[in-house]
């Protein structure tokens, strides 16, 4: 699907904040107790922003092109939440299962509470990227 810029960039935008700012409240505030109990002494008193930064820019990136940019019609809400919760399963649990092959201290509690995160905060950014690239823009038409 080809569309113009200024409303991808708009989507892209709307995603990262989206993720960025679930994730927060996720990591720094809900599950803080859950982390902290299985991962305490391998998590850094204050995370390290760029890595951080990179992660959610290039994220955000892959769900767009792996996802909405693929979705066979612009009103395919259904099938953009279904792939980019798909996408989330799979980028997340790519990691976590790899983390609880060689790592005694990963949990599969920990596993299972990621790899559903990634799927739901996936689904929720696309859905966020959709709305934003449904919008009229103005003097336009919708998509």
């Amino acid at each position: 699907m080809k569309l113009p810029l200024p409303r991808l960039l708009a989507a892209y935008v709307a995603a990262l904040l989206t993720l960025m700012a679930a994730d927060y409240f996720w990591l720094g505030t809900l599950m803080v107790g859950f982390y902290q109990s299985r991962l305490g002494p391998l998590l850094l008193p204050v995370p390290r922003l760029v890595p951080a930064l990179l992660f959610y820019t290039l994220y955000i990136a892959g769900l767009l092109y792996f996802v909405i940019l693929r979705s066979p019609v612009m009103n395919a809400a259904r099938w953009v939440i279904g792939e980019a919760a798909l996408f989330g399963v799979i980028a997340y649990g790519t990691y976590d299962l790899s983390n609880f092959a060689t790592l005694r201290i990963w949990t599969a509690d920990l596993v299972f509470a990621d790899v559903v995160w990634g799927g739901l905060i996936s689904a929720v950014s696309a859905a966020v990227a959709w709305v934003v690239l449904r919008l009229q823009p103005p003097g336009g038409r919708k998509a």
